[in-house]
């Protein structure tokens, strides 16, 4: 199935090499007029060019290996091939401009898919649970990645985010166990809660200029993470944002950084070194901030405002500790 199907068809193989049956009440733009399975291969005739694959169309057809779409389709529904334990390869045209809503949910078979360009929108949990999903491309066109989109892929190894994409949204990647490197476009602006929660294979983040905030438990229990590098305009962190990573040993926090929060860096019991670049106005401590770190635990503060931490709201819990100790700034 190297090409593509006239417009009033699609092209499948089965592993038992029978005919698979649409849900009776999908909708694909025309009427089905023949349905047949002959030398490896189905047809799904249609009595006029398909224009999209509705809602739970091919849900559950435990037996579908492969599928072909044609041109002029435009939009892949709701729960299309939803736990289509068998998939391994679907063809997608470039005319679709939309992914919904589970459409591949629980595929987890489906080891490698490319997205054409025409896409704009994956909606959330479109590919949650392909625990084969190795490989994936996404397109410059989408504006998020959207709650839940990839949740569980545990086999997925990397990602790229596209400079076009502004929010990653809740659980995105959450519990992407294989997953060891991400790349974040320049676009983006906000990482939701849990975002890459349980990514226990990620080593390292760089975290660019364009995000402002990084909600609760973005990265918690992220337990290989061992460099994290926040941009410079980021001023929010939510509670727990790093909780629990136990190879993070050092983490610089810009000035533009208003809070630190509940539990942000707690559990995480290798961290030994915490840079503060704020000289003036002292971002605000929360509760447990910086609870079970290594036992020579060390907050950093610019030269000449040691005194100004240990009195400040939260901070002063750390005045007869020691732990709060003087740094040159290197680009003071």
């Amino acid at each position: 199935m190297n090409s593509l199907p006239p417009k009033n068809e699609i092209w499948y193989t089965t592993s038992d090499g029978c005919i698979v049956t649409p849900y009776e009440n999908a909708k694909f733009g025309a009427n089905i007029i023949s349905n047949t399975y002959e030398n490896g291969k189905g047809v799904i005739k249609f009595d006029a060019p398909i224009t999209l694959i509705g809602a739970m169309s091919f849900s559950k057809c435990s037996t579908l290996v492969n599928v072909t779409l044609p041109e002029g389709v435009t939009e892949i529904g709701c729960g299309v091939f939803m736990k289509c334990k068998s998939l391994t390869s679907i063809t997608i045209p470039g005319c679709v401009t939309i992914i919904r809503t589970g459409a591949f949910l629980g595929c987890s078979n489906l080891a490698d898919i490319t997205i054409p360009d025409s896409v704009t929108e994956i909606q959330w949990s479109a590919f949650c649970g392909c625990t084969s999903l190795e490989n994936i491309t996404l397109p410059n066109s989408i504006k998020s990645i959207d709650s839940a989109l990839f949740k569980k892929c545990s086999s997925l190894k990397e990602i790229t985010i596209p400079d076009s994409v502004e929010i990653i949204m809740g659980e995105a990647f959450e519990g992407c166990t294989g997953l060891a490197n991400v790349t974040l476009g320049k676009g983006v602006k906000d990482i939701w809660h849990n975002a890459f929660k349980g990514c226990t294979s990620l080593t390292s983040i760089f975290i660019p200029d364009s995000v402002y905030e990084i909600r609760e438990e973005a990265f918690a229990e992220c337990v290989s993470l061992a460099n994290v590098t926040l941009g410079k305009d980021i001023t929010y962190l939510g509670d727990g944002v790093f909780k629990g990573c136990t190879s993070l040993t050092k983490i610089t926090i810009p000035r533009s950084v208003c809070c630190i929060p509940s539990e942000a860096f707690a559990k995480c019991t290798n961290l030994k070194d915490v840079y503060m670049e704020d000289e003036g106005k002292y971002p605000a401590y929360e509760y447990g901030a910086f609870a079970e770190n290594a036992p020579d635990f060390k907050i950093h503060v610019p030269k000449g405002c040691a005194d100004s931490y240990e009195w400040w709201s939260g901070w002063r819990n750390y005045r007869d500790k020691g732990i709060i100790v003087e740094y040159e700034p290197e680009n003071k």
